[in-house]
């Protein structure tokens, strides 16, 4: 979606200053959100923060798609900022929760490989799609795998990589 932005804002008269200035925007919030999607994640577990994420990022691409205004993108890059910060942290601590400890490296490179995959594939999807059904239609059916997501996130076991206050506090004193 972020690599077409420019091109769906300058079909709808946003200028390229402007759009430049979403996307730095998006990015910010994007990295800054990071450290508290994790901290979410430990206090709440995985499954909150994958799904409010999915939702997140949906209410944000459907406000691109939908409303093509440089404050209400100003707003929803916001919002998929925040998603993508908890979808994407959550997810991977997630995983290195749950492997076995001797298949680490083959699970952090699988979720590395899927990450690249769809950062890689992602655009090439939406350009495919967009030239196919337009870019607004292209954007509505990356609902449709923010949809799986949310889901998927169901079927969590929540509490993966949750410790009790009292390990914690235990583990804290031993130090």
């Amino acid at each position: 979606m972020i690599s077409f932005l420019p091109v769906y804002g300058t079909q709808n008269g946003i200028g390229a200053g402007a759009t430049g200035a979403i996307l730095g925007l998006q990015a910010v919030v994007y990295v800054l959100a990071q450290y508290y999607s994790g901290k979410a994640a430990d206090k709440y577990g995985s499954r909150l923060p994958i799904m409010l994420g999915s939702v997140l990022l949906a209410v944000g691409v459907l406000m691109i798609a939908l409303v093509p205004d440089p404050i209400v993108w100003g707003a929803a890059v916001i919002l998929s900022g925040l998603g993508i910060a908890a979808l994407w942290v959550v997810s991977n601590s997630y995983l290195a929760y749950a492997a076995p400890a001797a298949l680490m490296g083959t699970v952090m490179g699988l979720s590395g490989t899927f990450k690249e995959v769809g950062d890689g594939g992602g655009p090439i999807l939406i350009g495919f799609l967009g030239d196919w059904i337009g870019l607004k239609g292209a954007f509505l059916c990356i609902l449709i795998f923010l949809s799986l997501s949310f889901i998927l996130a169901l079927t969590l076991d929540n509490g993966v990589g949750q410790k009790s206050e009292a390990k914690t506090i235990e583990a804290i004193k031993a130090r």
